[in-house]
């Protein structure tokens, strides 16, 4: 009853931005493998492609869509059969924007100002793990997870950061196989 008496209701559902509004970390990822595809860059063996010092230009972008403070784009990403997986640094950002570049996914579990990265999710790391480039200092942090009804199984995560020192946005961003055990403490950092 309940349910019914939701969907019948008006005015009931709150507005959230349009990732279309501007632009969102999943996007940059893309652009930013699309630039080094198309710039000739090479993956290690592993298949994961790093690029450091990437401009606005370099990513190929329309004019306008990436924030026009940003001054440099690091990158690690790594694309798979049925998903991808990304690390992300964002250099010249306000926090309003590096908020909205993880905007399409609501950051719903915060975590001290200080924590590292998920250390469940180090399966999503390539297999020298953290790039030095990618140390946010003090600052806002949360993630987010997609979970499998039933079975508990995180099929999908970002881990993001906000560094205000030196304004940058970090997002560590994976989806796909080989998805992380079911976890009954997901709040832990």
């Amino acid at each position: 009853i309940l349910h019914f008496w939701t969907w019948q209701r008006s005015g009931w559902r709150p507005t959230r931005p349009s990732p279309l509004d501007h632009l969102v970390a999943d996007e940059l990822a893309t652009a930013v493998a699309q630039a080094c595809r198309i710039l000739g860059r090479t993956p290690d063996a592993a298949g994961w492609l790093q690029v450091t010092g990437f401009t606005p230009h370099d990513c190929g972008l329309p004019a306008g869509r990436i924030p026009g403070g940003v001054t440099a784009i690091d990158a690690l990403m790594l694309p798979i059969a049925g998903g991808h997986r990304y690390l992300l640094a964002v250099h010249g950002l306000e926090a309003a924007e590096a908020a909205a570049l993880n905007g399409e996914y609501p950051l719903r579990v915060q975590v001290p100002t200080t924590s590292p990265p998920r250390a469940r999710w180090s399966f999503a790391l390539p297999p020298a793990g953290l790039p030095a480039w990618f140390t946010p200092g003090p600052g806002p942090r949360g993630h987010h997870s997609l979970i499998q009804v039933g079975t508990g199984q995180v099929e999908a995560g970002r881990w993001a950061a906000y560094d205000p020192a030196t304004r940058t946005a970090y997002a560590w961003d994976w989806e796909g196989p080989a998805a992380q055990p079911a976890t009954a403490d997901l709040a832990r950092p």
